[in-house]
């Protein structure tokens, strides 16, 4: 949004790893939990991020409302995010808000577009978070 006012700088510095103690805080670039694919990430906001399946039931489509009512995909995603708790040094994250889950997938005839989804432990995010300490 264009405005009056003066700009605003942001630096953010030294967020790799300030929450788990790496960027990759299993040293790999993708990781198999639970059996599905994924990285692990820390960038200041522990994540996990999920290649979203290719079945109809698991594709990202719809409202919030909607996504939030596929439990069985929301079971998998919360068995994914409490199995890597320890693996992301973050500890037992049963009660604890991190890592956030981000699924992505293609929007198919959509010249490559990405859609992508975050979810909390209770539910998906209307938003995607960008900063957390």
């Amino acid at each position: 949004m264009a405005c009056t006012h003066a700009p605003i700088p942001l630096e953010f510095r030294d967020t790799a790893g300030s929450s788990c103690g790496a960027l990759l805080p299993t040293g790999n670039a993708v990781d198999m939990v639970e059996g599905v694919a994924g990285t692990l990430i820390d960038n200041g906001m522990p994540c996990i991020v999920l290649k979203a399946g290719r079945r109809r039931r698991h594709r990202l489509r719809g409202t919030r409302e909607e996504l939030d009512g596929h439990t069985e995909l929301k079971a998998k995603i919360e068995a994914i995010r409490l199995a890597v708790g320890e693996l992301m040094n973050l500890g037992d994250v049963a009660e604890k808000s991190v890592p956030k889950m981000m699924l992505w997938s293609l929007r198919p005839n959509d010249g490559g577009a990405v859609t992508c989804a975050a979810s909390s432990p209770s539910a998906p995010t209307p938003a995607l978070a960008c900063w957390a300490r």
